[in-house]
């Protein structure tokens, strides 16, 4: 089983500054990475994303690593609201 990495806020705060510099708050989005309960879901017309929040990533930064260490995928997604 691999092991989950968690990112600390200085590496997360720079990967974001670097996705995109006019904003500072974003969609996340997590989702099931299991092929087959994805496409159970998909078949049953269930949601394909588990959960979602928007805000600054230091505001979500806990939930984010513990999405990412059971959901699976961690998406960002930019909103459009600019520093």
């Amino acid at each position: 089983m691999r092991k989950q990495l968690s990112i600390g806020g200085d590496v997360a705060r720079r990967f974001f500054e670097l996705l995109d510099p006019d904003h500072d708050e974003f969609f996340f989005a997590t989702g099931d990475d299991n092929e087959e309960r994805a496409k159970e879901a998909r078949n049953a017309k269930k949601p394909a994303w588990v959960d979602h929040r928007r805000g600054s990533m230091d505001a979500q930064l806990a939930w984010l690593n513990q999405q990412s260490a059971t959901a699976g995928s961690v998406r960002p997604i930019k909103t459009s609201i600019a520093k």
